[in-house]
């Protein structure tokens, strides 16, 4: 039955993204630059919404070739907003939490020269599980591919749901721990779920925590560029080719 329910939710919301979101984008054009979050790589088989298989994934990444998106890095995306030169052709491809299979998307990064960010959550790096990455293959792919860090926070709780010192001090430590083990880090960090509470959002930038990355966030253009935020456009299984393409043009981010 939930998968049933879910299921409906994701063709209304298509059925919108392709009507009415496409409406409102003549009129509120999506000129901002694309960040798009990706979790993990799946079999052919589903295990994890968050997840797509490679073959989406190379889909897609050859999709946004076709339509000549500039691909940057962490480093490079955090240069352009400084010089105010970001612009709506700029692609930054994030992973958050890297569970291990995300490496199969990495290699082929790494094969097709595109650079790529990967926010950690640091209690996921020192697991041993073997279902996350751990801190030695960060070292790894740091050394052999086009790839920087930020932090997705020490315990990846929802920050808008805790204490705002609690949840400063969490982050703070997870750079700590980043910075000390990692070399291509970054001042950069991604909310968990995707949220947080404009008082966080204003403790961070006062600290030089920047740019901030957020998911599905309905909030304007001018209020993220006040703390240095930006949407991302999370990218999960159930995307089909063509809501994809909405989704980096733009029609969903009314829904």
């Amino acid at each position: 039955m939930k998968n049933v329910l879910r299921r409906v939710k994701i063709c209304i919301k298509f059925i919108l993204a392709a009507t009415l979101g496409r409406l409102l984008n003549i009129f509120y054009k999506f000129n901002c630059p694309l960040v798009l979050c990706y979790h993990g790589i799946s079999n052919s088989t589903f295990n994890d919404i968050n997840n797509i298989t490679l073959e989406q994934f190379i889909y897609q990444v050859n999709l946004l070739k076709c339509l000549n998106y500039e691909f940057v890095s962490l480093s490079e995306f955090e240069k352009y907003l400084y010089l105010n030169k970001l612009n709506k052709k700029h692609c930054l491809i994030t992973f958050d939490d890297a569970p291990s299979s995300f490496l199969r998307a990495a290699r082929y990064l790494a094969k097709e020269n595109i650079p790529f960010a990967v926010f950690i959550c640091t209690r996921y790096a020192n697991s041993e599980n073997g279902y996350w990455c751990n801190w030695e293959i960060f070292k790894e792919i740091e050394e052999k591919m086009a790839v920087e860090f930020g932090s997705h926070s020490s315990n990846h709780h929802r920050m808008d749901k805790i204490n705002i010192n609690d949840a400063f001090n969490d982050i703070m430590i997870s750079f700590l721990e980043i910075k000390g083990k990692l070399k291509k880090t970054t001042n950069s960090f991604a909310f968990p779920y995707g949220k947080f509470s404009k008082e966080l959002l204003s403790k961070l930038k006062e600290n030089g925590i920047k740019p901030i990355f957020l998911t599905d966030v309905r909030k304007g253009d001018k209020y993220l560029a006040n703390y240095c935020a930006f949407r991302r456009i999370s990218v999960d299984y159930h995307d089909s080719k063509k809501s994809f393409l909405y989704k980096i043009k733009g029609y969903y981010r009314f829904l």
